[in-house]
């Protein structure tokens, strides 16, 4: 009698970059630890741009409650054969920072 032999299906990483704004929901000033950002749902990233980050912990670029980042992020995942995506395999890195966005200023009016 033959064996059946199934075989793992090969994975392939993707790609893909895009720029855009992102709420900071918590920024990391030591060390390599993750900064959160937020695109419709919150995101881990690594901060890879070096020279923006030096800059950051020099204070030349402050970073407050409320503001996002213009930045452009590089998203990996990877595929099955049938490239469909595979759960909980998705990376995300800032390439590059462009600038702090901060808030519109809150304007109250009165009743």
């Amino acid at each position: 009698m033959d064996k059946l032999v199934i075989e793992k299906p090969v994975n392939n990483t993707r790609s893909t970059t895009q720029r855009g704004t992102y709420i900071v929901k918590r920024a990391t000033f030591e060390g390599d630890e993750q900064w959160k950002l937020s695109m419709g749902h919150t995101i881990s990233v690594k901060m890879k741009d070096k020279e923006w980050l030096k800059e950051f912990r020099k204070r030349e670029h402050p970073v407050l409650p409320g503001d996002s980042l213009d930045a452009q992020i590089k998203i990996t995942f990877e595929i099955d054969d049938y490239d469909i995506p595979i759960e909980d395999t998705t990376s995300y890195e800032v390439e590059k920072v462009f600038n702090v966005i901060k808030p519109e200023k809150y304007v109250q009016t009165t009743l």
